[in-house]
């Protein structure tokens, strides 16, 4: 992804060492309750608000039911296939943060993000990128996926994808 900043651009690569199994920060509460659970052996509840409270949770946590499903059957066909796994957890992180924060979230190519200079903003896809995203969006499979196609059309516009860690 390109970052175009007046006559700057440069490639942004997305920090994926925060793995769905390290991203957890809990507060003694919130570990007593995730202890509590782990040992009763059941997944957490789904969460559909965001407050001061669930803001610290993991944004796995946000997935629906539907959502834990599809990712469960995805993490088995692709340890079946001996894919990375990292490339699942990196979809259901983005997919978390899209159930938490979805209905928060600016579009950064709507305007008003400047970086120190004053200039605007733009963030785009390189062109290959940007090839493989009207791919996915145009294509048949979008109709038919069981990825909830808003989340697609999401994390594929640039102006909110800076941030993801999904590679597609």
């Amino acid at each position: 992804m390109k970052v175009s900043m007046a006559t700057t651009a440069y490639t942004q690569k997305t920090n994926s060492e925060n793995t769905i199994q390290k991203s957890k920060t809990l507060s003694t509460s919130q570990t007593e309750s995730t202890q509590s659970q782990a040992s009763s052996n059941s997944e957490p509840s789904v969460q559909t608000q965001l407050t001061q409270t669930t803001m610290s949770l993991p944004s796995t946590h946000f997935l629906t039911r539907s959502d834990r499903d599809m990712l469960s059957e995805l993490y088995s066909e692709a340890e079946q296939q001996g894919v990375d796994l990292n490339y699942v957890d990196d979809l259901a992180s983005d997919l978390g943060s899209y159930r938490m924060f979805g209905g928060v979230m600016a579009n950064v190519n709507s305007g008003g993000m400047y970086d120190v200079n004053g200039h605007a903003q733009r963030f785009h896809f390189t062109d290959s990128d940007d090839a493989i995203a009207t791919r996915i969006l145009t294509g048949q499979g979008i109709s038919s996926t069981s990825l909830d196609q808003e989340f697609l059309r999401y994390q594929l516009d640039p102006g909110f994808s800076f941030n993801h860690r999904t590679n597609f």
